[in-house]
């Protein structure tokens, strides 16, 4: 056997023991899959109640309840009914969670519009205390210091002990509330029509921050290191730090920012001109852009490398590489399900997402052992 042919059967024998496809597919890069692991239908779910931690998912109901389900199976370990609508998002202190509640027939011709702030026991379901707000929903809900914020969407506030629940102060913002954030330094931070931003304390109004904005703040993202984030109705973002007015970068999508969510070292910012962008904190620089399918104003959250925004119109959740900004998969609800209504890490590869029908868990890369 001369060189040659030594050479061609060599080829041969590399070839074959190739995987299936060849040599393109031994280089394509494995995408990890979405599985669905459980779901279960709940009556008149609430948007944006979805809350987990290390053993539970909950969720509100337009009808009242508060629901604690098992983080593996979606199995139900207690429910609270507490009547009326849920009109809050849930939020915890690591024992309790809070809500707001409101009676169905608030705004009657004879019925003040109310609204009531519970703190319940996440292990049992057991009310600790309530107190009523002389002001109905929808209501945003902020903890920060241990005091709870909760804030009309007409601008009244209520700042409550978060342990006892007496009512400390109340006030008002002065223009009907657009988003708000908590912050580690002033507590609580308020976007209004006013194109401004509010601080509040438990113990005071700080005032109408320097931060001054041309356009309407639509979206507002308080950072960890105390540096504040906001995006607006033209598509600006922008950074503010300290007492300076002027921003420390600036960007600008396409359209309105729907929502801005801070990672490691950058944010990642959705618009509604469909593209979510990855900037650097340090510049604003843009790292990566991905146009989606549709219209990104749903909920959306970071896990484990990925990060998952729901499309409401599509029903879908898209799940993206953070690092790359590549499309991982896309997962279609079907069903009839007419709207996404929040969704929640429920473990390190696994969420959930509440729908119109109820909820449903998902895994990244197969369900496994529950």
């Amino acid at each position: 056997m001369n060189v040659l042919e030594i050479r061609f059967l060599a080829l041969v024998i590399f070839v074959l023991a190739l995987p299936f496809g060849g040599i393109g597919q031994a280089t394509q890069e494995k995408r990890p899959g979405i599985a669905e692991c459980a779901s279960r239908a709940v009556e008149f779910p609430a948007p944006n109640t979805l809350l987990s931690d290390e053993d539970r998912l909950y969720l509100g109901t337009a009808s009242g309840n508060i629901l604690a389900l098992r983080r593996s199976d979606l199995a139900v370990e207690w429910r609270s009914e507490l009547g009326g609508d849920v009109v809050s998002s849930l939020i915890s202190n690591g024992t309790n969670i809070f809500a707001v509640n409101e009676p169905s027939e608030n705004g009657s011709e004879d019925r003040k519009p109310v609204s009531t702030v519970r703190s319940i026991r996440k292990a049992s379901g057991i009310v600790d205390w309530s107190v009523m707000l002389p002001f109905s929903g929808p209501v945003h809900l902020i903890r920060s210091n241990g005091v709870l914020f909760a804030a009309g969407n007409g601008g009244s506030i209520a700042v409550i002990d978060e342990k006892t629940g007496a009512i400390m102060r109340q006030t008002k913002a002065g223009d009907p509330i657009i988003a708000a954030a908590a912050s580690q330094t002033n507590g609580l931070v308020i976007a209004t029509k006013g194109k401004g931003l509010k601080f509040l304390t438990a113990a005071s109004d700080e005032g109408t921050s320097p931060v001054t904005n041309e356009f309407t703040i639509t979206a507002v993202l308080a950072k960890s290191d105390g540096g504040l984030i906001v995006g607006d109705e033209r598509g600006y973002v922008s950074e503010f730090n300290g007492s300076d007015p002027n921003p420390s970068w600036r960007f600008r999508s396409g359209a309105q920012i729907s929502g801005l969510f801070e990672v490691e070292d950058g944010v990642l910012i959705a618009s509604y001109d469909n593209f979510l962008y990855y900037v650097s904190d340090y510049n604003g620089d843009v790292i990566w852009k991905r146009r989606l399918s549709g219209r990104l104003n749903g909920p959306g959250m970071l896990l484990n490398g990925y990060f998952l925004i729901a499309d409401p119109a599509e029903s879908t959740i898209v799940v993206v590489d953070r690092r790359t900004g590549k499309v991982i998969d896309i997962v279609v609800l079907g069903d009839g399900t007419s709207s996404i209504g929040g969704i929640a890490g429920a473990g390190t590869d696994r969420f959930a997402a509440i729908t119109s029908k109820g909820i449903r868990l998902f895994a990244i890369g197969g369900c496994g052992p529950k």
